[in-house]
């Protein structure tokens, strides 16, 4: 029977002396002597010394672990996300050093991250030229990304139970944010002239609506030149068809004339720089809106706001206009109410503002 004084138990197994006991649930035994050349004494000293080894070997090792940066880890595993994502986490670390500096990740506490919390909802400058504070949103996805890098590692998680601001579904259609036609019609004269090398996967990403990794995941061999067919790879490797033509054929012009004019040596059709959509649509909108007086976007820009865009033509310009189901798939929507909850009061009988325009397509065809 184990002696509980010591923490181990030493027993006879054929023709051995063994050695048992237990660290955090897990059983450890191992010889520590011969019957027949060792004493009761002798097979307990060798016992005691290889517990106290074990004890050693095992604490440096959780130290070490303790140690590590969390932050290095977590970011260690980013390498097989998409760079949007990976450049997404930098800004969002940029926030947090800001913040804590260089803080012991160890020592944070709950309340250290409801202050943070509240720093970025009130007082957190944005690293763009636009105004306001982050919405919450954003808000969300900085304790999501703390929470994440907490679990990567071994220590205890500040972040639990912490509140974090989740807008309604009204607030979120509220603050849905898209171009006019008329306003897409001034990006494309303005970046086919200002900005020539980013117009092909400006316009590819206009009217596909695809996200900034699809984009930029894209390879020459997911082209279907005979059907005019791309395989586009979205969330969770689903891979799905978008037929370009129609009121969508000037993203195969596009896309044709990229491979044509620029090749890439890394094997993609479009530019792989973590900043190039990002950067592309910040300099876009600021030569074609302009800044006020405080240096501030007139009118600030995303590059997933050409998704939101396409989406609100789909239904609203294109002629005839694209039936939901569709868009739905053509999007990469798994559940037909996710398309209808973000985009369903744009099928209301009356337009929002702006959309009093006939379209965008020949300024777009006119370019390429």
């Amino acid at each position: 029977m184990p002696d509980k004084r010591k923490g181990y138990s030493v027993y006879k197994h054929g023709r051995q002396w063994y050695v048992g006991f237990q660290i955090d649930g897990r059983r450890y035994q191992k010889p520590c002597g011969f019957l027949e050349r060792d004493s009761r004494e002798e097979a307990e000293k060798a016992a005691r010394a290889f517990v106290e080894n074990t004890h050693s070997q095992l604490k440096r090792a959780r130290n070490h672990r303790q140690s590590q940066n969390p932050i290095a880890l977590y970011q260690r595993r980013l390498s097989g996300r998409s760079l949007s994502h990976q450049e997404n986490c930098a800004r969002i670390l940029t926030r947090f050093l800001q913040f804590f500096g260089d803080v012991d990740m160890a020592a944070l506490t709950r309340g250290d991250v409801e202050a943070w919390r509240d720093w970025l909802a009130s007082t957190a400058p944005r690293n763009d030229r636009k105004k306001g504070r982050l919405s919450p949103k954003s808000v969300k996805e900085h304790l999501d990304w703390l929470a994440a890098v907490f679990n990567e590692s071994d220590l205890t998680n500040p972040c639990r139970n912490v509140e974090r601001p989740r807008p309604t579904h009204a607030e979120q259609t509220d603050a849905l944010k898209f171009f006019t036609p008329d306003e897409m019609t001034r990006l494309f004269e303005v970046c086919a002239s200002n900005n020539p090398r980013f117009y092909n996967g400006f316009v590819f990403t206009a009217f596909t609506g695809c996200r900034v990794a699809e984009v930029q995941g894209l390879r020459p061999e997911d082209i279907d030149a005979k059907n005019r067919i791309v395989w586009v790879v979205g969330k969770g490797e689903k891979r799905r068809p978008l037929r370009l033509t129609g009121p969508v054929a000037p993203a195969w012009d596009a896309l044709q004339d990229e491979i044509k004019k620029h090749p890439k040596p890394h094997g993609f059709v479009f530019s792989q720089s973590p900043t190039w959509a990002r950067k592309g649509m910040d300099r876009l909108c600021k030569a074609a809106f302009g800044v006020d007086d405080d240096g501030y976007y007139i009118r600030p820009g995303h590059p997933h706001m050409l998704r939101h865009t396409l989406a609100s033509m789909a239904l609203m310009v294109f002629t005839p206009a694209w039936d939901i189901v569709f868009l739905a798939k053509w999007l990469g929507h798994r559940d037909i109410n996710t398309t209808y909850k973000i985009y369903g009061h744009w099928l209301a009988p009356e337009a929002p503002s702006g959309y009093a325009s006939p379209g965008i397509l020949n300024a777009a065809t006119g370019g390429v």
